[in-house]
């Protein structure tokens, strides 16, 4: 569950705690609660595959589009 909250923590703009929650969630598939707006987006996008994407749509820009 450590490493996948430190890979939560780097492809994501979240604080270390709140990846490791994120990755708690992810991996045991339990319920997280928590009063942090950003890290409520990512709980609710969370897959079932346990990746770590960005809360939006545009999350995944690669540089050649700019």
């Amino acid at each position: 569950m450590f490493l996948k909250g430190l890979e939560c923590y780097s492809e994501s703009g979240l604080d270390f705690v709140d990846a490791l929650l994120l990755a708690y969630h992810l991996v045991e598939s339990e319920s997280v609660f928590t009063f942090d707006d950003k890290l409520n987006k990512y709980l609710r996008r969370a897959t079932p595959r346990g990746e770590c994407i960005r809360p939006y749509n545009d999350a995944r820009i690669s540089l050649d589009a700019v």
